[in-house]
């Protein structure tokens, strides 16, 4: 009887999110989702304990997370998509109005400057869209994703792990704990149900990575060990309790969540020298429900159709410029130039931009007409500033930046302070320190290109995204959603597949885990196999500091 109220209560969330998207802007969106979010940790922390008596509760548990994992971007989209692909002018034409908006909204952010008039226009536009564009039934048809779905499109030695997080709830007492329970939701090909498996409260896992990490040698060599030195406590925290469950399988689909996002899979040491990526083949998904898109990843052999552009060796300074912020890194020039001549004489067409030419608006002009995009540059993610605000003083190195004085100077308040995480990403271009460094703002292409201006581009056309920069997978983590960073924003702007780092890794092996990917992928004609050759590769001459730091992300 307990189970089917809270079925119940479940299904009723599950309507109303889908008759209430249906009418909704993205914040509309996100703050009706606030409003069951409780309902759906209750849920969860209730079927932990139901799990043993009744399996077939899992099934719920495992429907709602794949359903609700990325909503709004499913959602925002689903949008897009119809609207661009329909031959209404009309509707075409407002969705670049609300674009443009978006684009001055974001330019308002990066100025401190207060653009609520300007929102409140785009959100009315937003929602208007979302009726007018019939996105309705792309979404619903989306929301309809299930386990069974899902394990219709494994193989028999596939298996699908999908991570789930939430805030426990003592069902004895009836009320919340301070625990962020993680659990593994696992579907194999003979599977009866999901299997709920519990792993860890976030507080280990913490214990581990640090709660804002760093990309320094020591510390990775601390997190992963080194071929010499095995550190398995990540292997007994995260995949141990699973271990038995995917037995058999040479396949594993996964689908992080909350901090498993800053955790390379593949580096995580079973065994001395024994990672698992030597066990399985792992492949990252943004939900398991991706399995079931058969995207392809292969170029079909016809590279003379394909366009790639390539941005390196990049001069951050103008004749004006007074403060070096970003140093010119020599070894992305080294890199694009290797990466030039494997590609030139297989592509149909090759954009290469470095030094003075490698300005943010060139960027913007390509990004919609390349299959491959390969930026190798400087890449910033900034914590949010409401959650370190006791842990930094005024003189405080961020990453690789050093900002004196604290609160002086433009880059600091525009990019680092700013509470918009899309606005606290983003990779850098030719005369960077020109904005970054003065008191004064830039202009809309003033070459840092932030991940909120990312967003709004059209990039439906771009295959692969391959950012060769410091911790270019890293962002503010907000629940369901996922990742707010660039890898979220080159999402919504339409690639496919993207390979971004986690850490910053010395220019040598970055050149060399590229050059190697990229002749593979001319060879295998495919952008997992190439990844995946590549790190197998590379694993076998490396630590994992040099070479797990990179991801493949679909």
């Amino acid at each position: 009887m307990a189970d089917s109220f809270a079925i119940e209560v479940i299904d009723i969330d599950n309507k109303g999110i889908l008759s209430n998207f249906a009418t909704l802007s993205e914040k509309g969106q996100e703050k009706y989702f606030k409003t069951v979010a409780e309902d759906y940790m209750n849920f969860n922390s209730y079927s932990l304990i139901r799990k043993q008596n009744n399996p077939a509760i899992v099934d719920y548990v495992y429907n709602n997370t794949v359903r609700n994992k990325g909503l709004l971007l499913k959602s925002s989209t689903a949008m897009r998509n119809v609207v661009l692909n329909s031959k209404d002018t009309v509707l075409i034409d407002n969705y670049y109005k609300w674009i443009h908006l978006k684009k001055k909204i974001a330019k308002l952010n990066s100025k401190g400057k207060d653009a609520t008039e300007i929102e409140e226009q785009a959100n009315e536009y937003e929602k208007e869209l979302v009726k007018s564009s019939q996105m309705f039934s792309d979404f619903k048809q989306l929301q309809n994703m299930s386990w069974r779905v899902v394990q219709k499109a494994l193989k028999a030695n596939e298996v699908a792990v999908e991570f789930v997080h939430f805030k426990l709830k003592d069902m004895k007492e009836f009320e919340w704990t301070d625990t962020i329970m993680y659990c593994a939701l696992v579907v194999a090909k003979n599977s009866n149900h999901p299997e709920m498996i519990p792993l860890f409260r976030e507080k280990q896992l913490e214990e581990i990575i640090g709660k804002f990490g760093s990309n320094n040698y020591n510390y990775i060599n601390s997190v992963y060990g080194k071929n010499t030195e095995v550190n398995t406590e990540l292997y007994n925290l995260i995949w141990k309790p699973m271990a038995e469950s995917l037995k058999g399988a040479g396949k594993v689909f996964i689908s992080p969540t909350g901090l498993l996002h800053k955790i390379s899979f593949s580096a995580i040491a079973k065994e001395q020298n024994i990672y698992l990526c030597d066990v399985y083949d792992i492949e990252v998904k943004s939900s398991t429900g991706k399995i079931t898109e058969n995207r392809s990843a292969s170029f079909g052999g016809d590279f003379k159709q394909a366009t790639a552009t390539l941005f390196g060796g990049i001069t951050y300074d103008t004749d004006s410029t007074e403060s070096n912020i970003w140093t010119y890194l020599e070894g992305t020039k080294t890199e694009t130039e290797k990466i030039e001549k494997i590609l030139e004489k297989k592509l149909g067409k090759l954009n290469y931009f470095s030094n003075t030419t490698a300005t943010e608006e060139e960027f913007k002009k390509m990004a919609s007409n390349s299959t491959i995009l390969h930026i190798a540059t400087h890449g910033f993610f900034y914590p949010d500033p409401a959650e370190i605000q006791k842990e930094i003083a005024e003189n405080v190195e961020y990453g690789e930046v050093s900002f004196r004085g604290g609160s002086r100077g433009f880059g600091v308040n525009s990019f680092v302070k700013n509470r918009n995480p899309l606005m606290r990403s983003g990779l850098v271009f030719y005369g960077a320190n020109d904005v970054w460094s003065k008191q004064n703002e830039g202009s809309n292409d003033d070459g840092v290109l932030t991940a909120q201006e990312v967003a709004n581009i059209d990039m439906r056309k771009t295959d692969l995204v391959v950012m060769s920069a410091c911790e270019t997978g890293l962002g503010d983590i907000k629940g369901s959603e996922g990742v707010y960073g660039l890898q979220r924003a080159f999402k919504m702007a339409g690639v496919d597949f993207i390979i971004m780092s986690l850490w910053q890794v010395p220019d040598k092996e970055t050149e060399e885990f590229m050059t190697l990917f990229y002749k593979k992928l001319l060879k295998q004609k495919d952008i997992k196999q190439a990844f995946v050759t590549t790190q197998t590769k590379m694993r076998k001459k490396y630590d994992p500091y040099f070479w797990a730091a990179f991801v493949l992300i679909e």
